[in-house]
């Protein structure tokens, strides 16, 4: 008899630890392997531009349609300025997969890809991006008027500076916390206006032959704004046509004068009367003697101070024009384009200094996680001078972290309320997956804790309650013998290896997403399991999952008539895609209808 216990004790021990080892081998396997979340996540907490396109692009690559991957990618290419890559992911972003899309997202994409476009030189494209974006935008006034700061831009750079004016000051009244930026704005499209006036003046000047008169109009242009269409190249051309015309004078009253004593050779000895002439024009000869291989030189210097301007390298202009001031101060406008250069300079050192100062006021606003004010000096920053140290990877972490507030803002009230339901309906799983939730996006939020740990209690006693129901069962048969221990062991290994099982474990750890891929599984091969579809739904909902693949899991859900506590939501979502398609079939209608009466209901109880 004690050998017999001693032997089922050594087999019982045995069936443990092969049990053990079964769910260590199976969460071992489940962990190797990393989803498309998981890889996304990563992208967001990376530290580098390049970790962050490394894990985003392997996101996309696990999942072809996850649209906030390749949004997030195209933002880490466009801030790396791998503008090609940007402009084709922000492109994949929005016509992957549209009907998952709401307009709020595709107006956020479409003005990202607009900026893209402007930084290519494809200002038309940008236009008609920017164009869309105000189509999608709706009453989202902070977006419609950034989309009219980038619209006016891109139509002073076009020459519509009637247009850019009018769309500025919209988006001035949209955004007034940013009317700053677009009076700056505003003064430029102002000036590039007057400009273009007294541009087309001056062209009329020179085809009428009036070239004093165009000279001094495309000086006053060029002293405003070096770089205005061709005003420099235009000036160089009525200044030669000026000089064209008053030379061949000029060379007649010099030459005159000076033929003559040189045909006379005067004799050594003359009288004071007859010299005086003479000692002139040998003056006036050396004067000619000395100026003329200087004439280049002050030429070269000249063309290469403009040279310098039209390239914005102040420095450089201001000592080519220094040196033709010194060697002849009245040579052309050269005084007025010295002045100009002294001018820029003083002004580029004034920004290089402006700038300094807003990075360092905005990396301490970003430290204090104060994220909007952070992202309006940035902003600032950027309009000043777009390729400033690492401007662009500084916006690019505070969209970042303002994509999270607002998902935490706009969630976590919902869900909460999710959690409560499901308590009140001991539906324990449910409740701890959205009090996790809750717990995640603010651990601080009104009593999650002791909500979750109630939910976390009543499905873990519910377990137990279980487990001992099958340990007494299971104690009752060992004593029966060895045999039927045997018998155990295949229903065991079954129950380990049981797919709703790990998706169960999966979703108690949080891993939404593994548990769906499970649950999908399950479902191809036995749909017939009505209990799943409302809560591989409500994952998706969880995680703001809107493919393909989810419209057909909501639709079963309505179809079947499950009960869940979120049927209105997937009513919504199923109605918005069936409006999208144009279905007009008896089922999509009926959903529609639904959709519509929920409504109207909430537009006569005042609650819209």
């Amino acid at each position: 008899m004690h050998h017999f216990k001693r032997q089922h004790s050594c087999q019982q021990s045995t069936n443990i630890h092969f049990i053990i080892t079964l769910l260590l081998l199976i969460f071992a396997s489940n962990g190797i392997s990393q989803t498309a979340s998981e890889y996304f996540q990563k992208g967001v907490n990376a530290a580098s531009l390049n970790e962050k396109i490394q894990a985003f692009e392997r996101a996309t690559q696990l999942d072809p349609n996850y649209v906030e991957a390749f949004f997030y990618l195209g933002l880490a290419y466009k801030s790396n300025q791998q503008y090609q890559q940007a402009e084709i992911t922000l492109n994949k972003a929005y016509y992957t997969n549209p009907y998952a899309l709401n307009d709020k997202i595709k107006a956020q994409i479409l003005f990202e890809l607009g900026t893209v476009y402007m930084l290519t030189g494809k200002t038309k494209k940008g236009i008609e991006t920017f164009r869309g974006v105000e189509q999608l935008a709706g009453r989202n006034n902070s977006l419609r008027g950034r989309t009219a700061y980038e619209l006016g831009q891109a139509y002073i750079a076009q020459g519509e500076y009637t247009t850019a004016l009018e769309i500025l000051r919209r988006g001035k009244r949209l955004l007034p916390q940013n009317s700053v930026l677009f009076n700056e704005a505003i003064t430029k499209a102002n000036g590039k206006q007057g400009l273009n006036s007294q541009y087309a003046n001056a062209n009329s000047l020179l085809q009428a032959g009036r070239h004093t008169e165009a000279i001094t109009l495309l000086e006053r242009i060029a002293k405003a704004d070096p770089n205005f269409k061709d005003v420099l190249t235009l000036l160089e051309t009525a200044r030669l046509q000026s000089a064209q015309r008053v030379q061949p004078l000029q060379i007649d009253s010099q030459v005159q004068p000076q033929s003559k004593p040189e045909r006379k050779v005067s004799p050594p000895k003359i009288d004071s009367a007859q010299n005086q002439p003479v000692a002139k024009q040998r003056v006036r000869q050396k004067t000619v003697v000395q100026t003329e291989p200087e004439t280049p030189v002050i030429e070269q210097h000249y063309k290469n101070g403009v040279a310098a301007l039209r390239k914005k390298q102040w420095q450089q202009a201001l000592e080519q024009f220094d040196a033709v001031q010194r060697l002849e101060p009245g040579y052309g406008n050269v005084a007025n384009l010295l002045a100009q250069a002294q001018r820029e300079l003083r002004a580029a050192r004034e920004k290089k200094a402006k700038t300094a100062q807003l990075y360092k006021q905005g990396k301490t606003l970003m430290e204090n996680k104060e994220w909007r004010q952070a992202a309006a000096v940035f902003s600032s920053l950027q309009a000043i001078d777009p390729s400033y140290e690492d401007t662009e990877e500084q916006l690019l972490k505070i969209r970042d972290a303002l994509v999270k507030q607002r998902q935490i803002k706009t969630n976590i009230d919902t869900l909460y309320q999710h959690g409560v339901t499901a308590l009140q309906t001991s539906d324990w799983l449910q409740a701890v997956l959205a009090f996790e939730k809750v717990k995640m996006l603010n651990p601080a939020y009104k009593d999650v804790e002791n909500k979750l740990a109630d939910a976390r209690f009543n499905l873990k006693r519910n377990g137990n309650m279980a487990a001992k129901t099958d340990a007494k069962n299971t104690g009752a048969l060992l004593w029966i013998g060895s045999g039927v221990s045997l018998l155990l062991l295949p229903m065991v290994g079954a129950f380990a290896f049981s797919p709703t099982l790990r998706a169960r474990v999966y979703l108690s750890q949080g891993h939404y997403l593994k548990a769906a891929r499970i649950y999908e599984n399950f479902l191809k091969k036995k749909p017939e399991r009505v209990a799943l579809y409302p809560i591989l739904a409500n994952i998706y909902l969880l995680e703001d999952q809107r493919d393909e693949n989810a419209i057909r899991v909501f639709e079963t859900t309505l179809k079947l008539n499950v009960l869940t506590q979120r049927r209105a939501e997937i009513n919504s979502i199923v109605s918005d895609y069936y409006l999208s398609q144009g279905r007009t079939d008896g089922n999509a209608i009926a959903i529609m209808e639904r959709e519509l009466d929920k409504k109207l209901k909430k537009l006569s109880s005042g609650t819209i």
